[in-house]
């Protein structure tokens, strides 16, 4: 079979974006260990919407494992902040992917996990525009 690159390229459907404010359904695709400039650890989360019908992009979604100091941390109270931020992100994360106690530091575990998350859509001058998490959608009774 030859393929047709630009026969591929005329039927090709342009890649949505969420809708932004509403709810959507992702399935963890990917967990990635990397490393930041720093050589501090980081997770890399790839989310895919489980909307079949719209051709979505992917959410890359970066997860601050704690063991990095950001740059805007400046003092004690400013650590405190931070990782009280960090703490209640990942409180909402594990909800809303129902990740129990004994895999939350099993990042491998987490792959095919399905959530919900609140949509927003970022404009990049350089990108365009791109899929995010504005949030993550805890337990409706909030256990």
């Amino acid at each position: 079979m030859t393929l047709n690159l630009g026969e591929m390229a005329d039927n090709a459907v342009p890649v949505a974006t969420l809708v932004e404010g509403e709810e959507a359904q992702v399935e963890i695709t990917k967990v990635d260990n990397q490393l930041d400039n720093q050589e501090k650890p980081y997770l890399m989360l790839t989310l895919s919407n489980l909307d079949l019908d719209g051709n979505y992009a992917d959410i890359r979604e970066f997860v601050d494992t704690g063991e990095r100091t950001p740059p805007f941390v400046k003092n004690e109270a400013d650590e405190r902040k931070w990782r009280n931020t960090l703490a209640t992100k990942m409180k909402a994360f594990f909800e809303s992917f129902d990740i129990q106690d004994e895999d939350r530091n099993i990042p491998e575990t987490w792959e095919g996990k399905t959530g919900t998350i609140i949509a927003k859509v970022k404009d990049d001058a350089k990108y365009g525009l791109s899929n995010n998490v504005k949030r993550y959608v805890g337990t409706p009774d909030g256990a």
